[in-house]
């Protein structure tokens, strides 16, 4: 049975509307911003909390399921002035003030891990036992609006900018436990030799997985036993291109590899994958090569390839029409393949065992409500009746 949510039904006339659309459940995240304003260490805001308490509470009354996130990228200013940033290879620094891109490098650093540590400790503290139990599953990922990956501004072909030129990746101060420094301090990818290239790549990747492991570790220490979908971002790289590619060498930049991300979890019942780009289309058809898939079936596809596209979950991108809500959930939800070879692995093995993804979440509350060209709640919610 899939089940179907909305995104940023914030106010209870909203959830209230979510509910009578026929629709299971409501997205709400807890906001870092409001929550912790006054610095490192400090107690959660009490009416913040209050009202955080009372959104679930809310939709519990209403019957409606709940995905809860903690959404680190809309960060308190102390944290933004105190984490270190991302730099480049050309020595910028990433400071994007546009919200949900709001990120520092809380990914390598000791002080930035801490302050995310202490968060997420807290919310879980100021939830009541009876909301912290409502939430039916959680999305993490920690980066840019939320997902698992670097800042994705990363120039253009073919100079990609690498964000791995922070004073704690060059020299390993600062450093969170358990990560080491640049193997080769200064060097930068793809200007010298492919060992060299290697052990960059190996090294940056490493970062990216190890925060996440550390969040699957930390979620659970504090009690959260409901699902935990990891947030894989984009387009990734593909199977059947390599190193020299322009495409892979961008996907690198911003450290979105699905196989490596999934590996992480594969052998853990608690962890699925979650995409962010549902209404993706192949990149040719008949979609032949790995590097042809949308988004969402090369997630499913690795999915499937580590076992874990049983409990598999995504969301749209925003500003679809009602024809493009019924190609996503048509597609995505199918009883069928979504195409004639369906997803495919890049070295040409039959699709894999297709059973369509399981949860829908739909971007956002404000667009299904908006009238115009919009997907209309009323339409999903009967749409997803008879899915």
């Amino acid at each position: 049975m899939a089940t179907f949510y909305v995104m940023n039904a914030n106010t209870l006339a909203a959830k209230q509307a979510v509910a009578s659309a026929g629709l299971g459940g409501v997205y709400i995240a807890a906001n870092w911003a409001s929550l912790q304003p006054n610095g490192a260490g400090s107690a959660l805001n009490s009416s913040a909390i209050a009202a955080l308490n009372q959104e679930i509470a809310d939709a519990r009354s209403l019957g409606l399921g709940i995905c809860f996130s903690h959404s680190p990228q809309y960060s308190p200013n102390w944290v933004k002035s105190s984490v270190e940033p991302f730099k480049d290879q050309n020595g910028d620094e990433y400071l994007s003030t546009d919200s949900g891109k709001q990120v520092r490098n809380w990914f390598w650093t000791a002080n930035g891990r801490q302050y995310i540590a202490d968060f997420y400790t807290k919310v879980w503290q100021g939830l009541t036992p009876e909301n912290r139990m409502a939430v039916t599953y959680l999305k993490f990922g920690g980066g840019y609006y939320g997902e698992i990956q670097y800042p994705p501004e990363v120039g253009s072909s073919p100079d990609w900018l690498y964000r791995g030129f922070g004073n704690s990746m060059q020299t390993g101060v600062g450093l969170a436990p358990g990560l080491t420094a640049c193997p080769e301090p200064g060097y930068v990818p793809f200007t010298g030799s492919d060992s060299q290239d290697v052990a960059w790549i190996n090294w940056f990747l490493g970062g990216i997985e190890d925060f996440v492991r550390w969040q699957i570790d930390l979620l659970k220490s504090l009690g959260w036993t409901c699902p935990l979908f990891a947030m894989h971002p984009g387009y990734s790289v593909r199977n059947n291109t390599g190193r020299s590619n322009s495409g892979w060498r961008q996907n690198f930049a911003i450290g979105v590899d699905f196989t490596r991300m999934m590996g992480i979890y594969k052998n853990d019942p608690q962890v699925w994958p979650w995409s962010t780009w549902l209404g993706g289309y192949d990149g040719w058809t008949p979609n032949t090569f790995d590097s042809d898939q949308a988004a969402w079936k090369k997630l499913y596809a690795t999915a499937a390839a580590h076992g874990k596209h049983y409990n598999i979950g995504g969301e749209n991108t925003g500003g679809e029409t009602n024809s493009d809500l019924d190609a996503i959930l048509d597609s995505a939800l199918g009883a069928t393949p979504p195409s004639t070879t369906g997803p495919i692995y890049s070295d040409g093995r039959p699709q894999t065992a297709w059973s369509g993804y399981k949860h829908i979440m739909w971007l956002d509350y404000a667009s299904l409500t908006a009238g115009g060209s919009n997907a209309t709640l009323a339409h999903y919610g009967q749409k997803a009746a008879a899915v």
